[in-house]
């Protein structure tokens, strides 16, 4: 996924279990959400269409799609929803 870093984007695309690639962000909040994707390997910040190139090819490498999904899967976002809506019910 490329984009903006939008909180409620890049939730989304974790929960799939997609990486994402950060063209923009505004904010401190949006820059802490920055700095955990590259953390923990589930994204990148490429403010350039020359980084923005090569980290494409990078993040469609199937073995990086397998670590981006586990490491996505890891972070319980599917989970979590299913919770809150069990919670939200009783």
């Amino acid at each position: 996924v490329v984009g903006k870093a939008g909180p409620a984007s890049v939730t989304e695309a974790l929960a799939v279990g997609r990486g994402v690639l950060v063209t923009s962000y505004a904010g401190l909040n949006e820059a802490k959400l920055v700095r955990f994707l590259t953390r923990k390997g589930l994204g990148a910040y490429v403010p350039s269409p020359a980084q923005l190139s090569a980290r494409l090819f990078e993040f469609a490498l199937p073995s990086v799609q397998a670590r981006v999904a586990e490491r996505s899967r890891a972070l319980g976002l599917p989970a979590m929803t299913r919770d809150l809506s069990r919670y939200l019910a009783e």
